[in-house]
């Protein structure tokens, strides 16, 4: 149990995982809460019922603690005397480390987000409970239990943490999570009329104060040519588990060349180095740059070296798939759709390292806000001849297949929870096979074509200056061979970074923009039940 406690120093608060035989002691909580607020006549949020006679809420809290980065509670470590057997029936008691007992006073529960909330191009946890003791109202429980949700966050090698709150009443619950850090992100109007709040916070911005740490300010890799929030790499999620912990590195590569250098690329053509930095140089280079995401094993940031334009994505969630798939984008679709060069790849140590050529552009979610009427058109209509041009790359084997590049399964992110259903699938029914392990029903032939899959506003590279150009389409690593559909129903789907893109920008994007850039589908037949597959897997 010790090394599940945080900060355990007897007259503090510890942070303890908690396990299902919790799961009473958390109701405990959620119980008088709702009392708490029923006394007050606030039944909008969570009702007036008993959160422990509810069969379902307990089953939910048991998911809690067994999935995800779990469910911990906020405990009040005892100071060294025995603990009141009459202590306030709202506060139970725990065992922190084996040794120090102490009382419950809050609950966090982080995973994945809740399936009702709109999706992001960027890694993230989200916070999926958070109650505390009424009695510690001002100590600083919450603001502690959020802490280390950032931790979890960090740990994981994750940019965004999210949560949603009750959005009625006075608004006071929304101003709290602003108070720590929180900006307003979406609201949704859920079943039954519950006004929801979704709000964002990235840890960039974010100065952590912790047991552990001195006051640290976590900072966005700065100075970048090739992307100021580097989107295509600390937002890649391509492989992360329905729990977002430790995933399969190179899960899709075993059929592949774990190494190669491309002789006759430009990097060698041009002499600009004898030979490109070794997996050791590129880690050592982030790790005495001072930024704390440098030692990340999963998603750190990219290396430039741009005295010979060259930047290194690497980490356990890059595969050589990606960057085989990137190599045969750039090759066949040279003068058609501008792709990062590929040098080459090598793995080391259970992480790929893609060396590819550093573009000069600024990510479209960023300028776009800026850009007038006419630069705006001229943007998509470069992008739909681009997304044309892959969609018109044929298979290279004549058996139909659904799949990623040569043969291996999908890698979309949609899929990563549900691996039986990323393929390949094979003959001229693999778009049916397909539709019926996601229990997506579209009718009709569906052909199947190359797919981006994650043609969003930050893959979009746009030159500097008026009349901006496509610089770079950008992070080929879910790209592979979908349903036609697919393509336009993922990028109408998924969100872009507020910040840059808020709601007013994104809604016109969608819905004016888009369908110039890619074939519309219609809602009914077929968007509507590729929504649902989305909901209904939890995504």
């Amino acid at each position: 149990m010790a090394s599940n406690t945080i900060h355990n120093a007897p007259g503090d608060i510890a942070i303890v995982r908690a396990t299902v035989d919790d799961v009473p002691a958390v109701l405990h909580l959620l119980d008088t809460a709702v009392k708490w607020l029923a006394s007050r006549d606030r039944t909008g949020q969570w009702g007036a019922g008993p959160f422990s006679e509810n069969p379902r809420r307990a089953e939910q809290l048991k998911e809690f603690a067994t999935t995800g980065h779990g469910l911990w509670l906020a405990v009040k470590v005892a100071d060294g005397t025995a603990m009141d057997q009459n202590q306030p029936s709202n506060t139970l008691s725990k065992t922190v480390g084996g040794e120090t007992p102490g009382s419950i006073i809050g609950a966090l529960a982080v995973g994945e987000r809740m399936p009702y909330v709109t999706p992001v191009s960027e890694s993230e946890l989200y916070v999926r409970l958070l109650v505390t003791d009424r009695q510690w109202a001002g100590n600083g429980v919450g603001k502690r239990l959020l802490g280390h949700a950032r931790d979890l966050a960090n740990g994981a090698g994750v940019s965004l943490l999210r949560v949603d709150c009750y959005a009625g009443g006075d608004g006071k619950l929304v101003q709290y999570y602003e108070s720590q850090g929180f900006k307003r992100f979406e609201n949704l109007n859920l079943e039954g009329g519950w006004p929801c709040q979704v709000l964002a916070q990235h840890l960039h911005e974010v100065e952590l104060s912790c047991s552990r740490f001195t006051s640290i300010t976590l900072l966005s890799k700065t100075g970048s040519s090739y992307n100021r929030r580097d989107p295509c790499f600390t937002c890649a999620i391509s492989k992360m588990t329905p729990e977002g912990v430790e995933v399969e590195a190179g899960l899709h590569d075993s059929n592949h060349n774990t190494t190669r250098t491309i002789s006759d690329s430009s990097f060698f053509r041009e002499h600009r180095a004898s030979t490109l930095p070794t997996p050791a140089e590129v880690r050592a280079i982030n790790k005495e740059s001072g930024n704390i995401r440098g030692t990340r094993f999963n998603r750190p940031p990219p290396v430039e070296f741009p005295s010979v334009g060259l930047i290194i994505k690497y980490g356990a969630d890059t595969t050589v798939t990606e960057a085989e798939t990137q190599n045969m984008v750039y090759n066949q679709l040279k003068g058609k759709v501008p792709v990062p060069e590929v040098f080459g790849w090598t793995e080391d140590g259970g992480q790929v390292f893609i060396y590819m050529s550093l573009i000069a552009g600024e990510p479209l979610e960023e300028r776009w806000g800026a850009l007038n009427d006419d630069e705006r058109e001229a943007v998509c209509k470069e992008l739909n001849g681009m997304a044309k041009a892959w969609r018109l790359l044929e298979q290279p084997d004549q058996v139909l297949y659904v799949g990623g590049l040569d043969n291996q399964p999908l890698n979309d992110i949609f899929l990563s929870g549900h691996r039986d259903l990323a393929g390949p699938f094979y003959g001229a029914d693999a778009v049916q096979k397909f539709q019926n392990g996601c229990d997506i029903e579209i009718d009709g032939e569906v052909p199947v074509v190359f797919t981006h899959d994650d043609l969003v506003p930050p893959n979009i590279l746009l030159s500097p200056g008026t009349n901006p150009v496509i610089a770079a389409i950008i992070d080929w690593a879910q790209a592979g061979w979908y349903p036609a559909y697919w393509e336009y129903c993922k990028a109408r789907r998924v969100r872009p970074n507020p910040e840059d893109f808020d709601e007013d920008l994104h809604e016109e994007w969608k819905t004016r923009y888009l369908p110039t850039i890619l074939d519309p589908v219609d809602d009914e037949t077929v968007y509507h039940p590729w929504l649902w597959f989305v909901l209904s897997k939890g995504i």
